[in-house]
C-alpha cells in the first residue's frame, strides 16, 4: 500500500501549542503519532512523508526514531528537515527531494511539502498533495485538486492512497479526465 504524510514535527515541543495539538508532553505526542502510523502502515508499504517529520538533529535520535517507523520511507524535504542536508540522512530514506511527481492509478500525483497555487497538469486532473499549513484553511483560494496530507489534518494518521482516492472519486474527475 502507499501512504501520505506530513508536518509530524517529532521531537518538536512547542508544536503542540502552537496547532492545539491534543497532547500533554513531546514524549506523549511522539509516542501516539509512532502508534498511529504503524497501525496503518506495514514494513514493505510505501511512506511518502511530505516535510517536517522532526526537529531533531541528532543521527542518532534520528535512526532511533525511524527505526520504530514502518514502511519504506520516502522524504519530501519540508522547511523545519535541517538532518535532510546531511549526507548520512540519505540512508535512512529510499529518496530525499524538493518536489515528487509520481502517477497511481491513473492519478498523477504533484507532491511538495508547500501548498502550490499552480502544478503540473493542474487542469488536466492531477493533484496536488502538500502540508505545511497544518490545517486545510489555504490563506487565498486554490483552484483544483489540493489535499493537505498533514497530520493535523488526518486524525494524527497517515493517509492512505485508497483513502484519498476515494475522496477523489467522491469529487468526480475535472473534466472527466485523469492523467
Amino acid at each position: 500500500m502507499i501512504f501520505f504524510t506530513a508536518d509530524l514535527h517529532f521531537g518538536h515541543e512547542n508544536v503542540i501549542r502552537y496547532e492545539d495539538r491534543p497532547f500533554s508532553s513531546c514524549q506523549e505526542m511522539d509516542r501516539v503519532l509512532i502508534s498511529n502510523w504503524n497501525k496503518k502502515i506495514k514494513p514493505t508499504d510505501l511512506v511518502y512523508i511530505l516535510g517536517d517529520l522532526t526537529f531533531i538533529k541528532s543521527e542518532a535520535r534520528i535512526a532511533k526514531l525511524i527505526q520504530q517507523l514502518n514502511g519504506r520511507l520516502f522524504l519530501i524535504k519540508g522547511n523545519h528537515d535541517y538532518f535532510a542536508k546531511k549526507a548520512w540522512a540519505q540512508k535512512y530514506f529510499e529518496q530525499i527531494v524538493d518536489y515528487l511527481e509520481i502517477k497511481i492509478d491513473g492519478y498523477l500525483l504533484c507532491m511538495m511539502h508547500y501548498p502550490l497555487a499552480s502544478w503540473n497538469k493542474k487542469h488536466y486532473g492531477s493533484v496536488h498533495l502538500h502540508g505545511h499549513i497544518h490545517s486545510n484553511k489555504l490563506p487565498f483560494f486554490i483552484e483544483g485538486r489540493i489535499y493537505n496530507v498533514g497530520v493535523d489534518v488526518n486524525n494524527y494518521y497517515p493517509i492512505s492512497w485508497s483513502e484519498l482516492k476515494e475522496k477523489l472519486i467522491l469529487e468526480g474527475d475535472v473534466n472527466g479526465m485523469r492523467i
